[in-house]
């Protein structure tokens, strides 16, 4: 596990994003669809997990070879970067220091709480 790739945004830059598409003009967005992101934030999941446990000391990094997740995207958003000039403002490493310090603040209580993880959400 691990190889699989993910397009990573903060929930800042999607706002941002979307703001950017409302307030274009109907001839540059009308019936168009965007990938909202940048080509800078596509990662392998075992890298975002290293850059975390680089972060983050305490924590360990768990590489599970028998993972049935084949979900693979790495996205093209080329589109949105070059008709809006959209280009996201958050690296990896200061949305893993954002959440670290909401998880020490309290501000999330139980980052196992499965409104957290996609495919347990998605499990139901």
């Amino acid at each position: 596990g691990g190889q699989q790739w993910r397009p990573l945004i903060s929930v800042d830059d999607a706002a941002r994003a979307l703001t950017m598409c409302i307030e274009s003009s109907i001839e540059l967005v009308g019936a168009e669809i965007f990938n909202a992101g940048d080509k800078d934030l596509n990662y392998k999941v075992i890298d975002v997990g290293r850059e975390i446990v680089s972060l983050m000391p305490k924590a360990k990094l768990i590489q599970n070879s028998s993972s049935q997740d084949e979900r693979n995207y790495n996205v093209d958003f080329s589109k949105i970067n070059t008709r809006l000039n959209y280009r996201c403002k958050t690296t990896l490493r200061a949305g893993i220091t954002d959440v670290a310090k909401m998880i020490n603040d309290r501000n999330i209580r139980d980052y196992n709480y499965k409104f957290y993880h996609n495919l347990l959400t998605l499990r139901g």
